[in-house]
């Protein structure tokens, strides 16, 4: 019971860490864009990309209150935060984005692997340890 306990807790770190990405690019795309020393995308799409993480940080709150009942969510959860990790790793790596990235896709990574850790306990039957 206690790995579900640390899952909550990395889905929670995981809607903390979207909504910090979030906020920003919602409410000040260029910031954003002049701290990372990348050329912003047009504002809409910037403004986009943080209502959209903001509601990913939303759907990741919910799955914390009740892993058992978002499941699917976290699955789903597990595969985006791996893809993102390869996308910003190569991208850093390649030096098609700032080496900041590299960093934005290992908190990416240690988030699915946190998650698929602990995950599993949910498809564990009752009466196993």
């Amino acid at each position: 019971m206690e790995s579900i306990v640390w899952l909550k807790r990395s889905l929670y770190a995981g809607a903390l860490f979207d909504a910090l990405f979030g906020m920003p690019l919602l409410g000040a795309p260029q910031a954003v864009a002049d701290i990372f020393h990348i050329t912003p995308p047009p504002d809409v799409y910037s403004r986009l990309i943080g209502l959209l993480l903001l509601m990913l940080a939303g759907i990741y709150y919910h799955a914390a209150q009740e892993p058992h009942r978002y499941v699917g969510v976290i699955v789903v959860a597990i595969a985006g935060r791996s893809a993102g990790a390869c996308l910003f790793v190569a991208a850093a790596l390649g030096r098609t984005a700032p080496a900041v990235f590299l960093y934005v896709g290992l908190v990416d990574l240690t988030l699915a692997v946190a998650h698929a850790l602990w995950v599993r306990d949910l498809f564990r039957p009752a009466d196993r340890p």
